[in-house]
């Protein structure tokens, strides 16, 4: 009788640890897409190809994109077409990036 039980709580850790850990992966890579666009706007401000206000307005771009995952994540879940939503805002930010980066502003 303890060995049904014993097996039934390691099954159960088990199952909840696992569906935690997919939940973390599936985050992941909206996370690391995001933290390597913040580099890049400190990157090319620090070298001189993005002006003071282009990099307050993209780090104020990314911030909406941390404030629209937030919202999309309110439920516990962010669906297939909130990931394309935050996917596209990203992509924008990117554009957004190498369009002031490459604009030949005096800084």
């Amino acid at each position: 009788m303890k060995t049904k039980i014993f097996g039934g709580l390691l099954i159960a850790a088990l199952a909840v640890t696992s569906v935690a850990n997919a939940q973390t992966y599936k985050m992941a890579p909206l996370d690391s897409r995001q933290t390597q666009l913040e580099r890049r706007i400190t990157a090319g401000a620090d070298k001189g190809l993005i002006t003071h206000n282009e990099a307050l307005r993209l780090h104020q771009e990314a911030t909406n994109w941390h404030e629209q995952k937030r919202v999309a994540n309110l439920d516990g879940t962010i669906t297939p077409a909130e990931r394309r939503r935050l996917s596209m805002s990203q992509d924008q930010l990117s554009a957004d990036i190498d369009k002031a980066m490459h604009n030949r502003k005096v800084r």
